[in-house]
């Protein structure tokens, strides 16, 4: 079937109910976050590194076993620009497609909170990449990568 074929299309009630409790949460997890602080974007700690791991490429496969569906590709990343908005404690999720043949991965967050992730969480990760068939590039970003946060941390400290 077509993409139209799998939408769903709630009752006008329905959608002005959900619309109202969704924008109920919202507010409440904006009061919640400016009294307490955002830390925790995960139900689950960033010192949980296999379970953060598996998470990532939990997401990545979610999202490439979708876009397979709906593009009718075998590989939906390779030579894609990905884009990700709010990528939480990690770049897992970045890596993961690079290794699955994203052309470039770009990441926005408001919240600085790569800094929790210990470095060991990116080993594990590129170690469970091995078998991806862009894991040399995605290898090579993580280098960059690092590279470049070494750099900000030398500026910042001056």
């Amino acid at each position: 079937g077509t993409i139209m074929d799998n939408l769903i299309n709630p009752t006008k009630h329905n959608q002005l109910y959900l619309y109202w409790l969704g924008l109920s949460f919202m507010v409440l997890n904006k009061v919640r976050h400016s009294i307490m602080g955002y830390k925790t974007p995960r139900v689950f700690s960033t010192n949980e590194i296999e379970h953060s791991v598996n998470y990532c490429i939990e997401v990545v496969n979610n999202h490439e076993s979708h876009l397979q569906k709906y593009t009718g590709s075998s590989n939906p990343f390779a030579g894609k620009k990905v884009f990700e908005i709010g990528p939480g404690p990690d770049l897992g999720t970045g890596f993961c497609v690079i290794a699955k043949g994203a052309e470039s991965y770009t990441a926005l967050d408001k919240n600085k909170l790569i800094s929790q992730t210990p470095e060991v969480f990116y080993e594990i990760l590129l170690n469970k990449l091995h078998d991806f068939p862009a894991y040399d590039k995605a290898l090579n970003a993580y280098e960059e990568f690092t590279r470049q946060d070494k750099t900000r941390q030398d500026k910042t400290r001056q």
